[in-house]
């Protein structure tokens, strides 16, 4: 399920889950916000680092990922990633996500059914 009036600027925060569209096609993606207009996005040694500092996410794969240089995200952006990260088309392959390109805010699971939950 997805709440569309919680969809862009201050309304989202770091690690809300959002369904996004691709910019380059008609497919949605769930992916979790890593970062917000403004920052400075780095990945080193599989951490990810927001503006120069260390973030703890307890909810990626535990598999190490590859590092990435230091990406600013664009005005009325966001910058996203899968908690899968070796497997994932996220912002580190298509950039910045625009608000334009945010359908809103994932509030649940429901199917399948054996993997119901809240975010």
């Amino acid at each position: 399920m997805v709440d569309k009036t919680k969809h862009a600027g201050d309304d989202l925060q770091y690690g809300d889950i959002v369904i996004i569209k691709h910019p380059d096609s008609n497919t949605q993606l769930v992916k979790r916000i890593v970062g917000k207009a403004g920052d400075t996005i780095e990945i080193r040694d599989s951490i990810l680092y927001i503006n120069g500092e260390a973030q703890r996410e307890s909810y990626i794969y535990p598999e190490p990922f590859n590092d990435m240089n230091p990406v600013l995200v664009e005005d009325s952006s966001i910058f996203v990633m899968g908690d899968n990260r070796n497997y994932s088309s996220d912002s580190r392959k298509i950039g910045s996500i625009s608000d334009e390109n945010i359908v809103g805010n994932a509030i649940c699971v429901i199917y399948p059914f054996n993997r119901i939950r809240t975010f």
